[in-house]
C-alpha cells in the first residue's frame, strides 16, 4: 500500500510524464489486441464456409421472364450436377415457415435445400445426413437462442412448421451465413413435392 501511495504521488508531481506513459501503454495494448483479432479471424478460427474460393453460384439470366432473374430450372440444375464439372452441387430456394406451438406464433425466414447443401458448403459434419430428411429441419443459432433459450437437448425436439410436425435435427454454428444472414431454418427440398426433377419451367 505504501508503494502504491508513493507511485501516485510521483505521477501527480509529473503529470506530463504520466500522460505520456499511459498513452504509450494504451497504444501498445490497442495494437496488440488488433493484431490478435486479425490472427484469430484469419489463422485460428475455422472459416464459416469450407474452401470458399472454390464455391460458385450459378445464375440464369432470362430475357423472357424478368421476374425469374437469377433462378434456374430444376432440370437445368440436375443437368449441371450430372455434368461432372463440379465436385459437388446443391440447390436452394427461399421459403418462409409459420412456427406454432411455441409461446406465440412466429414467421420464420427459411430455405429449402437439396440433400447435398451442407456437404457442398463443407458443414455436413455439424448437422449430419439426417438433417435433410423430409421430416427434419436445421435451425439457426439465433433461433436456437431466441426461441428455444439455447436448450442443450434441442436435437430431436419436435416443432410445428406450417401445421406439420417436424424434428429439429441440429443447430448451425453462429458463424454460418448462407445465403442470407437472416435465415432461421433450413428444410429439405423434396423433388416430386416442391418441384419435379425434370421441370424446365419452374424456378
Amino acid at each position: 500500500m505504501h508503494e502504491l501511495r508513493c507511485a501516485i504521488r510521483l505521477f501527480l508531481r509529473r503529470p506530463l510524464l504520466t500522460t505520456i506513459v499511459v498513452a504509450t501503454l494504451a497504444a501498445g495494448l490497442a495494437a496488440t489486441i488488433a493484431a490478435f483479432a486479425v490472427v484469430d479471424q484469419v489463422l485460428l478460427r475455422k472459416p464459416a464456409l469450407a474452401d470458399p474460393d472454390a464455391l460458385v453460384m450459378i445464375w440464369e439470366i432470362s430475357r423472357d421472364e424478368p421476374d425469374h432473374q437469377g433462378l434456374i430450372a430444376p432440370a437445368d440444375f440436375h443437368d449441371l450436377r450430372a455434368s461432372g464439372a463440379f465436385r459437388s452441387a446443391a440447390a436452394f430456394m427461399s421459403w418462409n415457415f409459420n412456427l406454432t406451438g411455441e409461446r406465440t406464433p412466429e414467421r420464420l425466414r427459411g430455405a429449402l435445400v437439396s440433400e447435398e447443401f451442407f456437404a457442398t458448403l463443407g458443414r455436413d459434419a455439424e448437422v449430419g445426413r439426417a438433417a435433410l430428411a423430409q421430416d427434419s429441419v436445421v435451425i439457426s443459432y439465433a433461433v436456437w437462442q431466441r426461441i428455444f433459450g439455447g436448450a442443450p437437448d434441442i436435437a430431436g425436439r419436435p416443432i410445428t412448421l406450417d401445421g406439420q410436425r417436424v424434428t429439429i435435427a441440429g443447430v448451425m454454428p453462429n458463424d454460418f451465413v448462407f445465403h442470407d444472414r437472416d435465415t432461421d431454418v433450413w428444410a429439405a427440398l423434396v423433388w416430386g413435392k416442391h418441384f419435379e426433377g425434370g421441370d424446365r419451367s419452374g424456378r
